[in-house]
This record gives C-alpha cells, structure tokens and sequence, in this order.
C-alpha cells in the first residue's frame, strides 16, 4: 500500500480587510457602552428612579407625542406602545449621541490617516 504524501504547501496569512480598515466589532460596542455609562454617571443617573428624577421633562415630552403619535395610527395598542417607547426615549437619545460620535471619531481617524499617506506619498515622488 502506497502512503499519501502531505502537501508540502507553505500556508500564508492572507491580509483580511478587517485588520486595516476600522469595521465595527466587539471592542467598539465595549467603548460606546462604557462611555454611555460614563455619560449617565456624569448626568448622575445610576437607576430607574433617578432616570425618572433627573430626565423627567425629556421623558414626559416623549411618553406625550409617543402616546399621541400612536393613537392616532395605530389606535389604543398603539397609544400604549408609544407611551412605553417614549419612556425610554432620553435613554436612547443619549446612547444614539455617543454611538453617533464615536462613530464619527472613527471615520475622522481613518480619513485623516489615508490624507496623511497620501500627502507623504506626493511629496515622497513629488508632484
């Protein structure tokens, strides 16, 4: 009987995308969770009751038009719903902020650095 060979094929790393270009991943959504903490914090928001306290205009404008909204589209079912939904608004509102920036820090970084390369590139071979 006759023994297979291996391949004697050397494996290389291929470059994946991800390892240059800024995709979103876990470390990103750690970074916005920890600063939207830090940004509660700082409002002196800590639990459920003092959301309540310390949002509660922000949260009875939303609950309002949520529950208006609702109702006139969608009926009672939706008159709760929006009442709901907009008791949660503030919350999302200020997650959607820092989402919002950080992503926007992202790509800044990222377009500032391709400027960078390319800049030294002219002036490496000249114009």
């Amino acid at each position: 009987m006759k023994q297979n060979k291996s391949s004697k094929r050397t494996v290389t790393q291929r470059l994946r995308p991800s390892q240059f270009i800024p995709i979103w991943n876990a470390q990103h959504t750690n970074a916005v969770t920890q600063i939207t903490l830090a940004v509660f914090n700082r409002l002196e928001i800590s639990d459920i009751s003092s959301y309540f306290q310390k949002l509660i205009y922000p949260i009875w404008i939303c609950s309002i038009s949520g529950a208006f909204f609702g109702g006139y589209f969608y009926g009672f079912w939706g008159a709760l719903s929006g009442l709901g939904i907009g008791m949660t608004a503030p919350a999302l509102l200020i997650w959607l902020a820092v989402i919002v920036s950080y992503s926007a820090l992202l790509i800044a970084v990222f377009l500032a650095s391709g400027a960078l390369v390319f800049n030294a590139v002219l002036w490496i071979f000249g114009r």
